[in-house]
């Protein structure tokens, strides 16, 4: 189910209507901080990010301007929820 759902994320995030990002890392008001200091939205946006350091701009990541966003798309999570599934990452 899962891998269905990444698929469906990633073509998503391809289309013209990417959607909404609903981030958790807002929504809990919690980061991730690197062995260097340097401080991200989430552990999946580090990975992605390949060191570069993060902006700070939430509204880039509701806006889903990062490809690692995918996952926390308004439809991704709802989808994810009436599965009965956990959170995808």
């Amino acid at each position: 189910m899962y891998n269905a759902i990444k698929k469906y994320a990633e073509s998503k995030f391809a289309s013209a209507n990417k959607g909404h990002a609903s981030c958790r890392s807002l929504l809990s008001k919690m980061q991730q901080i690197d062995v260097y200091g340097n401080i991200y939205p989430c552990y999946l946006f580090l990975e992605y990010s390949n060191l570069i350091p993060w902006n700070n701009d939430y509204l880039d990541i509701t806006r889903m301007k990062y490809p690692c966003c995918k996952f926390c798309e308004q439809q991704i999570l709802n989808i994810c929820k009436k599965k009965n599934l956990d959170y995808i990452v």
